[in-house]
Order: structure tokens, then C-alpha cells, then sequence
């Protein structure tokens, strides 16, 4: 597939997989978020005009583009998540956004803090704001909330899969800037073990892989000049 990256200054440019150069292209806009690549088509980023921040999506092959909605008075917070067709983000103001072709959804989360993360599949939606969240994708309603026991920083990551093979459903793993992780169950208790604590002064999303070789999925963390990998179990 072509990589593609985009400027602050609202310069556009990518390279084929033989590191050939393709097409660039400046846009009207500046501080351009990294963007979301959808089927291989479009590229999908947050950039500023003068009147505010825009969700825009950019046809690469010829250098269309479509403003998809228009904050107003408000500024994302994460990465734009694609689904299922289906773009979300969270904002500053503790919201969370669903984009599509139909009408754009919204839902408060809390209006003291902003969405720090997100991660979403084509059932749900899972947010990190002053707490976690789980939301219905389909309409954004909130199914299940709960507060972060043990994670006391203000930067929050998140990343969801079948971690233990000890509960059903799917786990929820939050980390923060004071290496502080937190693995909690398809009903957001803590699993037996948790918290853990790290060594880092960074908020970095988990990974998920199986690094061991046993079957199941590892918390892969980047820390202080070191890699951490963390079992369901905590260790």
C-alpha cells in the first residue's frame, strides 16, 4: 500500500511501496492531523482555517476534497478511528463524534476533561475521559461507564482485545503518563493482578500481540528506554 503524510503547512505527500515518490499536493488548510487512511482511496485528517477545525476528506488520485463536518468551538483530542465506514473521534470538550453519510452523532462524556482516547470496532466504541466508557458504535449511546481505579495520570491510552482467556468478552487496557496500567474486564472491574506499574514519563497506546508464542495476546508498552511486555496476569 502507499504511505502518505501530511505537513503542518497543509503539504501533502506519499510514496509507493518501491519508495517511488507519487503525486503531492498543497491544500488549503494548516495543522493537518495525521490522517486515516479508508480503503486505500481517501485519506480522512483534522485541519484549521480560519474559522475553525474541519474533518476533511482527500481523494489522493486527484487531489478532491470534501470538508465532512465543522467543530465548532471545539478541537479534537485523538486520532480519527474509521469503521465500518464510519469515522470517530473525541474532542476536547469530552465529546465523542461519529462522521458518516448520514447525520453526525455526538455524545458528552464529561464535560471537565477531554476524550484522551478512543478505540472502536463495529460494535462499540471504548473512550478514556476522566473515566472509561463504552458506547453502542451504531448510535453512541453510552452501555457501560466506570471510573479509572488506579490509573491517577491525566493522559490516558486505551486498547481493547481478548486478553485472558480466564474472562469472557472482550478486556479494556488503559495506561497512563505515570506508568500506571490497568487491565479490566468486558464489565470494566479490574482483573486479579492490576493495577501495574511501569517505568515511563509518557502516555504511549498499548499494542497487542502475542510476543511469547503461548497462545494469547501480550500489553505491549514503549517506556523509558525500554519495550514492556505484560501478561493478563500482570507480570
Amino acid at each position: 500500500q502507499n504511505i502518505y503524510a501530511l505537513a503542518d503547512s497543509g503539504y501533502v505527500f506519499g510514496f509507493a511501496p518501491n519508495g517511488k515518490a507519487l503525486k503531492t499536493d498543497t491544500l488549503p488548510w494548516r495543522g493537518l492531523s495525521s490522517p486515516s487512511v479508508v480503503d486505500t482511496s481517501f485519506l480522512v485528517f483534522a485541519a484549521f482555517d480560519s474559522i475553525g477545525q474541519k474533518i476533511v476528506r482527500y481523494r489522493p488520485s486527484d487531489g478532491d476534497t470534501t470538508v465532512l463536518y465543522a467543530l465548532s468551538g471545539d478541537t479534537l483530542s485523538t486520532p480519527i478511528a474509521v469503521a465500518g465506514g464510519s469515522f470517530y473521534f473525541g474532542t476536547r470538550h469530552g465529546r465523542v463524534y461519529k462522521i458518516d453519510t448520514g447525520v453526525p452523532l455526538s455524545r458528552t462524556l464529561d464535560t471537565l476533561g477531554p476524550v484522551t482516547a478512543l478505540a472502536v470496532d463495529s460494535s462499540y466504541l471504548w473512550a478514556a475521559c476522566r473515566g472509561v466508557f463504552r458506547l453502542a458504535a451504531a448510535d453512541l449511546k453510552i452501555q457501560r461507564q466506570a471510573a479509572l481505579s488506579g490509573i491517577r495520570g491525566k493522559d490516558v491510552r486505551i486498547a481493547v482485545g481478548d486478553i485472558s482467556q480466564r474472562s469472557p468478552g472482550l478486556e479494556t487496557v488503559l495506561n497512563d503518563e505515570k506508568g500506571n496500567v490497568l487491565l479490566l474486564d468486558s464489565v470494566f472491574n479490574p482483573l486479579p493482578g492490576w493495577p501495574a506499574s511501569i517505568a515511563t514519563r509518557i502516555a504511549v497506546a498499548p499494542a497487542l500481540g502475542d510476543v511469547d508464542g503461548d497462545g494469547r495476546l501480550d500489553i505491549v508498552i514503549p517506556g523509558d528506554n525500554t519495550v514492556h511486555i505484560l501478561s493478563y496476569t500482570g507480570t
